[in-house]
């Protein structure tokens, strides 16, 4: 980490020259998007390891581990938007291309569930859009910086992520819709 002291910032405290260059190309909305839908992946692929075979539990259980630390990591503002974490982000959606073209070549179905599947895919995919649009424009023009920016993309992606995420969890625990409902708490037993 580089401690470098950079000008002396209001109050005699010195700002590193680290934190005065990422909050240069700080997109907030960019940030706070790419950060929910990496969390919301994470925890569909939690959802749909249980049901895999050993092998399949383990990578999908690595792939979710690895896209809840991103999106932690970029949430935080540790992690700096870069072409690198792009190809990160969208690495699950090009293992799992080829996992069901090769599946479909060989004439067996792929056992993971599609749905799930398509809801994690869309959301490494608009992880993946957020970051390179973050790059891009961070490469164009420095914005003033705006807290306020990123808790509101942050309140109206928290608001939209369970519309994709909690669904797709649940087809991946119920795949064949016959999900519990509440009426059996009302039944008296003996």
């Amino acid at each position: 980490m580089n401690t470098a002291s950079a000008p002396a910032a209001p109050r005699g405290r010195t700002v590193s020259t680290q934190a005065a260059d990422s909050s240069a190309g700080d997109r907030p909305i960019a940030r706070a998007v790419s950060g929910l839908t990496l969390l919301g992946a994470g925890l569909v692929h939690f959802a749909v390891a249980p049901a895999q075979a050993t092998p399949l539990l383990a990578g999908l259980a690595v792939l979710a581990t690895a896209e809840l630390a991103f999106s932690i990591g970029v949430l935080s503002g540790r992690l700096v938007p870069s072409v690198r974490l792009i190809g990160l982000s969208s690495a699950p959606l090009i293992v799992w291309a080829v996992f069901v073209f090769a599946d479909g070549l060989l004439g067996a179905e792929t056992p993971l569930p599609v749905g799930p599947m398509l809801a994690a895919a869309a959301l490494n995919f608009t992880a993946a859009l957020s970051l390179a649009a973050s790059v891009r424009l961070s490469r164009r023009v420095s914005s003033p910086a705006r807290p306020w920016m990123f808790t509101a993309a942050l309140v109206a992606g928290a608001v939209m992520l369970p519309f994709i995420a909690v669904p797709a969890m649940s087809a991946a625990q119920h795949p064949s819709g016959d999900q519990p409902s509440m009426s059996h708490l009302n039944e008296h037993h003996h």
